[in-house]
């Protein structure tokens, strides 16, 4: 059966899931930094979440499942920050490089841009291309959770 809209459907294709507490295994040799850099941009997840709870104030179509999705996806956003926390708690980021990706984040959060086209580009030009390096880098931990949010990642885009 078709759903009624866009939006329904991308919502019911949705998978439910839970952020597990991961360990530290063995990363490819070489790529231990590239993964705690990468770690320490997952300060990004939750302004994301807060672009689209900016931009759900505006004038959205609520009666076509827009609005539930939107909103399903900000707690999404949540969930992943969650998930990155116990990676990069596991992998030990340095303060060094947390201080690093505070600063990209507030460079973000400071730009004067729309909410939405703020959050596209940060999932397709900064999740998009980290999740793939936690796979190809990284160990199960990391290669669990990046599936996970890989695929809600997929459908914020298509939101």
């Amino acid at each position: 059966m078709k759903a009624e809209t866009p939006y329904i459907h991308l919502h019911e294709r949705k998978r439910t899931w839970t952020p597990v507490e991961v360990s530290a295994g063995s990363l490819l040799p070489g790529g231990e930094e590239v993964i705690q850099r990468a770690l320490a941009l997952r300060c990004l997840e939750i302004p994301v979440g807060d672009f689209i709870s900016e931009a759900m104030k505006g004038d959205l179509p609520d009666d076509k499942g827009c609005l539930s999705l939107l909103e399903s996806n900000v707690t999404d956003e949540e969930k992943h920050d969650i998930a990155l926390n116990y990676a990069a708690r596991a992998h030990q980021v340095p303060a060094a490089l947390e201080r690093e990706a505070a600063a990209i984040r507030n460079t973000w959060l400071e730009l004067d841009r729309h909410p939405v086209l703020k959050a596209v580009v940060l999932e397709r030009s900064v999740f998009f291309v980290l999740l793939p390096i936690f796979r190809f880098l990284g160990d199960t931990g990391l290669r669990t959770t990046s599936a996970d949010i890989s695929r809600d990642e997929q459908t914020h885009v298509a939101a």
